[in-house]
């Protein structure tokens, strides 16, 4: 992340040896909306699509006013969306930290790019994976490293669904993903 420079205003007191310094800060009078680069699963095609996710920042962004994704501008409002957290190990063994948005109904056509991950998965519904960042909530996805522990994530998010259906009455889509 590269340096934030703060203009400072420089004033002169009344005592010569006294040098006030004032930060002018520029703060939003509203939050800032951009478009991350996520993965999205969807019926139209057996690969994931690189999307543009739009994102509102909000304004004072903290862990406790984290920035929102509008997932639904991609995947639409046919059914209700669950987010899920899943987390995968690099090659390095370092964390990271997958949000996978879903959305699941009878009447949607199956997700072929869902079967390509994990093959014999029957999932009727888009889903949309998004990289959480280390200092915010959500960040782009980053290169084809990045985009396979997706992958990864994206299969152990349906490994786990598929074994919670089949105690359950196949309605139960996972919020968060046992580590394994």
């Amino acid at each position: 992340m590269p340096a934030v420079r703060i203009p400072v205003l420089v004033t002169q007191t009344q005592k010569p040896d006294i040098v006030m310094l004032h930060a002018l800060l520029y703060i939003p009078s509203q939050p800032d909306v951009v478009m991350l680069h996520e993965l999205l699963y969807d019926d139209i095609t057996t690969t994931p699509l690189r999307v543009l996710v739009p994102t509102v920042i909000p304004i004072g962004e903290s862990i406790l006013r984290p920035r929102f994704p509008c997932v639904e501008s991609c995947m639409g409002s046919d059914a209700v969306t669950h987010d899920c957290v899943v987390k995968v190990k690099d090659r390095q063994g370092l964390t990271h930290h997958f949000l996978i948005f879903s959305q699941f109904s009878e009447e949607m056509p199956v997700n072929d790019a869902l079967e390509a991950v994990r093959p014999g998965t029957i999932w009727r519904g888009p889903l949309i994976v998004m990289l959480q960042g280390r200092n915010v909530f959500v960040t782009s996805m980053g290169g084809i490293q990045t985009q396979r522990l997706a992958g990864l994530a994206v299969a152990k998010f349906l490994g786990a669904h598929i074994e919670m259906a089949s105690s359950t009455d196949g309605e139960y889509i996972p919020t968060t993903v046992p580590d394994n």
